[in-house]
């Protein structure tokens, strides 16, 4: 249970890390310290989501939260709808995959990488 519970901390922690990145986190207005990672847990546990889907839950969950954050605060402000994409290569001969990033709001974010 502890592993369990440390994987999926890890999980939401690099969700989040990824937003922050872009800058969405802080313009939706919250910190890492918002999201419980034993009440997603316990939520993706009633949902029966498999440990190998985390990331893309968890990762609907934040957007969705910063999305209607994001809305309330500027309605009539529209946020960039181009999803950049990023190459993720398997360690061991596996295809590649394009792996869509979250689009920067309205205005630029604070990524600073090339």
């Amino acid at each position: 249970v502890a592993q369990k519970r440390q994987f999926f901390s890890l999980t939401l922690a690099s969700v989040l890390l990824r937003f922050q990145e872009h800058g969405l986190l802080t313009a939706a207005g919250l910190t890492l310290e918002d999201f419980n990672s034993i009440e997603l847990l316990n939520e993706s546990e009633k949902e029966q989501i498999p440990w190998h889907l985390w990331n893309d839950w968890v990762t609907k969950r934040v957007r969705a939260r910063i999305d209607a954050l994001l809305s309330k605060l500027a309605p009539k402000k529209a946020t960039t709808t181009a999803a950049a994409t990023t190459t993720v290569t398997p360690a061991k001969g596996g295809k590649s995959r394009q792996q869509p990033l979250p689009p920067l709001p309205a205005g630029g974010g604070n990524n600073t990488a090339p």
